[in-house]
């Protein structure tokens, strides 16, 4: 760049332009990913064109074609973003060391309020269910998480493992036709019956003292915390 007649600008400015247009290039990105999840959880990918896109989110055909060589391209994306964020969840809540039923409530809490709240998590699930993208999807990888460390336990941990599919696939797919079903009571409440009542579950407590027992706050807290 040049000023006053083609003498060049000043370093310090010229630097100053670059991450300017980085972060308005990374806002653009977002925002179409957003306005792009936010259609296909309504509606599904195949019902939605990149024209309204584009045009919702603010920017030009040319701009999202600049992000996104095409729909499919897009789609790809909001199933990998979302499979990075259940990933993370599943790392931060519950990791590769083994079960506690405890750590298993508050991950389903904190999974419920991700789906509340991000609208590409719950695209991805959508996606997934309408047959787009490759296997294993995020309900099979679960399954199979909960089947690899359940196997751990003596006795009961195959029908453990599908009860807790159950419950948690199942969650994931009520909340999609009433967002209710992800409100932290419910969540929790359920919880709360299934550590008190399943002899699979009661079995992973050991001898700790009934009084003693985790139970689930509406915040995913231990009340010991």
């Amino acid at each position: 760049m040049t000023v006053d007649g083609g003498a060049p600008s000043p370093p310090s400015e010229t630097k100053g332009l670059v991450p300017l247009v980085q972060l308005r290039a990374e806002q653009t990105r977002s925002a179409l990913i957003e306005v792009a999840a936010a259609h296909f959880y309504a509606r599904g990918a195949r019902s939605t064109g990149l024209v309204e896109i584009s045009q919702e989110a603010g920017v030009s055909k040319g701009a999202l074609y600049f992000h996104f060589s095409s729909k499919e391209e897009l789609v790809a994306t909001i199933l990998r973003d979302a499979r990075d964020q259940a990933h993370a969840l599943v790392r931060q809540y519950l990791g590769e060391s083994g079960l506690h039923p405890g750590d298993l409530g508050r991950f389903t809490a904190a999974f419920a309020r991700e789906l509340r709240h991000n609208v590409v998590l719950r695209a991805g699930l959508r996606l997934e269910s309408d047959g787009e993208g490759e296997p294993p999807t995020m309900r099979q990888e679960w399954i199979a998480y909960l089947h690899r460390h359940l196997s751990r336990a003596e006795g009961g941990s195959r029908q453990l493992a599908k009860l807790i599919s159950a419950v948690t696939i199942g969650l994931a797919e009520l909340g999609r036709e009433d967002c209710k079903w992800w409100a932290e009571e419910h969540i929790c409440g359920i919880w709360n019956l299934m550590l008190a009542g399943h002899k699979g579950l009661e079995d992973r407590l050991g001898d700790m003292p009934l009084e003693d027992r985790l139970t689930i706050m509406p915040d995913g807290r231990d009340p010991a915390y």
